[in-house]
């Protein structure tokens, strides 16, 4: 079997459907959703700190009213190859991407053993926003799917880069 692995001149590296980049002084690692490719999953890490997985999630909406969210805690229900579980992620911001498309991000908590050893021997994420109900009403889409082949490289990767940043 042969491993889809690239570097791209702007530092970015993909393996599978994952990748990892730089971005704001920070190793970004992610995939896309399959029903909104725009929407990521995955985690950072910052130099200095590099052992540590903070999770990163966004999600669209046409729907202004998500921007009423920004600052509060957020619910959702990760399901891994049938297994369930919530995690509650702050909606950091949530900014106009273009006159119809809102981008929330979510982020500020670290991703724990368990969570990374669950992903670790998944195929599949599915994420959903269960909480609050008030959000849950402006999503065009509740829920999206995500690949997990690659994760396991590409976080290997991610920490070999991070790790390679000199701090100043």
């Amino acid at each position: 079997m042969v491993s889809k692995v690239s570097k791209a001149e702007n530092g970015e590296w993909t393996n599978k459907d994952w990748s990892a980049s730089f971005r704001g002084g920070k190793v970004f690692y992610i995939t896309h959703g399959s029903a909104v490719y725009g929407d990521e999953f995955g985690f950072f890490k910052a130099p200095g700190v590099c052992s540590s997985d903070t999770i990163w999630v966004t999600f669209s909406s046409a729907k202004d009213e998500v921007l009423n969210f920004i600052g509060k805690d957020v619910v959702f229900r990760f399901i891994v190859d049938g297994k369930s579980f919530k995690i509650t992620l702050n909606m950091l911001t949530a900014e106009k991407f273009t006159e119809v498309t809102k981008v929330m991000m979510f982020t500020n908590s670290y991703a724990g053993d368990d969570l990374i050893s669950i992903l670790n021997k998944g195929k599949k994420l599915t994420l959903k926003i269960i909480e609050p109900k008030e959000l849950v009403k402006y999503l065009d889409i509740e829920d999206d799917e995500y690949s997990l082949n690659g994760f396991i490289a590409t976080r290997l990767k991610a920490t070999a880069m991070c790790g390679a940043v000199i701090l100043k």
